[in-house]
């Protein structure tokens, strides 16, 4: 018993320490966001140099990730560059697999999660990820055209593409309203979406059982997606078969920070699951009209994907 108070006390002053690290250097991102807008660009280049060699392949990490976000919400442009930026590392076949997964995961947590981030490059990523989705689908059926439904041994070898299906249901659920209204203009995407669905690759069976439950969810909820058009969902074995079937690396990167002075510093800063919210413009500056589009050049799903 005393060793376990001991240990206990141990990693209460550990998260004490982290607490009282991350406020100050939440602070000091304030500080120069307030006063030195030169150096505050450098201090997002600087961080995202950081986020891709250190961070972006760190896994069971709970912490560090958030002062990129944080440094992304006062200024369009850093949150538009920080997407495109997931979505090149996500979308670049000469990085490994393991990477790419990583990638995916802050794509689906980030563009989920981030309420100051225009609904246009939220919607303009899904819309990216999508064509990935369907690009990586034509390819695998031109090399096996015969296969209907795959087993578990050969879902092993596409968790690429379960990671980006992740990505995809995250995002609808926290877009679902803005999302329906935008489809209107593109007619291709929801019949692109059944097609994900359907494919060979069993998305529902083989992706995170709480994330297909959310997306469901919001299917049943939307004016413009027809739910029938869906293949059946279980979510009793869906979860034991998502854990086994690939690894699921930092799955929900920014949901919750658990230290409790530091995170009032994301107060507002957060999506809804489901919400609409409105872009917090009192911690955005006035130059976002201004600020580039994420760029959409991207590197769509080739061969080498397909194992």
């Amino acid at each position: 018993c005393g060793l376990g108070l001991a240990d206990d006390d141990a990693e209460d002053v550990l998260s004490s320490n982290l607490d009282q690290l991350m406020c100050l250097m939440f602070e000091q991102i304030k500080m120069i966001a307030d006063n030195d807008n030169k150096l505050l660009i450098e201090i997002y280049q600087i961080f995202s140099r950081i986020f891709e060699t250190s961070i972006l392949s760190t896994a069971d990490i709970s912490s560090v990730q958030f002062l990129i976000f944080y440094l992304c919400s006062f200024k369009t442009q850093f949150a538009e560059e920080f997407v495109s930026r997931l979505m090149r590392l996500c979308t670049d076949t000469k990085r490994p697999t393991h990477e790419r997964c990583f990638a995916a995961g802050y794509i689906g947590g980030y563009v989920s999660k981030a309420k100051y981030l225009r609904h246009m490059s939220a919607f303009s990523t899904f819309d990216i990820l999508i064509q990935w989705l369907i690009a990586y689908i034509q390819l695998y059926k031109k090399r096996y055209p015969f296969i209907t439904n795959i087993g578990q041994k050969e879902a092993k070898n596409h968790g690429l593409f379960y990671s980006v299906c992740q990505a995809v249901f995250r995002i609808y659920s926290h877009h679902q309203h803005t999302f329906d209204s935008m489809f209107q203009t593109n007619p291709k995407i929801p019949n692109w979406i059944y097609e994900i669905t359907q494919c060979c690759l069993q998305p529902f069976k083989y992706c995170h059982g709480m994330l297909v439950f959310n997306f469901i969810i919001s299917i049943k909820q939307s004016s413009v997606i027809d739910y029938s058009l869906f293949p059946a969902f279980s979510t009793s074995k869906n979860l034991t078969l998502a854990s086994s079937t690939f690894t699921n690396w930092n799955l929900f990167p920014f949901d919750s920070l658990n230290l409790f002075n530091a995170s009032r510093y994301l107060d507002g800063l957060f999506r809804i699951l489901g919400g609409s919210s409105p872009i917090n413009r009192k911690r955005i500056p006035h130059d976002m009209d201004n600020d580039n589009n994420m760029d959409n050049d991207l590197i769509i799903a080739n061969t080498s994907d397909i194992k």
